[in-house]
């Protein structure tokens, strides 16, 4: 599970070696409801999913935690199968379907 809140610190080097600039970013994680959803929507996420352990799809997912990571809305559980965590992440209505990387 990721933390409440992860900093990330970026620098920039020059030639000289030397910083050129350190910024800091901090990226908060705000919990949502999963049971909030409808049970239609609940099922859907938690048997869609794809676990890299067991290299497999919609095996399901238990004990969902659902969480908005910078803009961005996520499931995250265990795997029902092997029980190594799973992340889905939930796209918008107006962007479903839609990839920034297809042309």
């Amino acid at each position: 599970m990721l933390p409440l809140t992860a900093r990330t610190v970026h620098t920039l080097s020059t030639d000289s070696g030397q910083p050129e600039y350190l910024r800091e970013m901090v990226m908060e994680r705000i919990e949502r409801d999963f049971y909030a959803r409808d049970e239609e929507d609940q099922q859907a996420f938690l048997s869609q999913t794809w676990c890299n352990n067991c290299m497999e799809a919609d095996l399901g997912m238990v004990e969902p935690q659902e969480y908005e990571l910078n803009g961005v809305v996520y499931v995250e559980g265990k795997c029902a199968k092997c029980g190594e965590p799973i992340v889905t992440e939930i796209a918008d209505d107006s962007t479903d379907g839609d990839w920034g990387d297809e042309d």
